[in-house]
């Protein structure tokens, strides 16, 4: 009984956090970003070295990035200059007997942790 209820709790979980996220224009995949080219910098009559307008950096990678699922196409900038901003943490674990002992039952567990902050302030306009 206890597992079926789990069971429609992570459910829940994942169609609300489907639903929150689905945009208008459909699912969008990564676009690959062009080669950067390196070419000398034009010099300015004051001997000033000048640089291209500035393009928006690449989107750091798995490693370097702040959050790991990335800013989702910029959902979650905009969500979060309206003051709605989402936390995840995800822990599992695999615990079995390897060799040995009187037991060879294993067992597979986890916890998913969702947090939501409001500013009120941008939200509502509370001060």
């Amino acid at each position: 009984m206890e597992v079926t209820h789990t069971v429609r709790s992570v459910l829940k979980i994942v169609i609300a956090f489907t639903a929150l996220t689905w945009t208008n224009a459909g699912v969008q995949g990564q676009q690959p970003s062009p080669s950067p080219s390196i070419e000398p910098a034009a010099a300015t009559p004051n001997n000033k070295a000048t640089t291209p307008e500035s393009e928006p950096s690449p989107e750091a990678d798995l490693w370097h990035r702040q959050t790991m699922t990335g800013d989702w196409g910029g959902v979650r900038s905009r969500w979060k200059e309206k003051g709605v901003e989402l936390d995840f943490k995800l822990s599992q674990f695999y615990q079995g007997v390897t060799s040995g002992g009187v037991r060879h039952d294993d067992e597979y567990n986890g916890k998913l942790e969702m947090t939501w902050k409001f500013d009120l302030a941008k939200v509502a306009g509370w001060k």
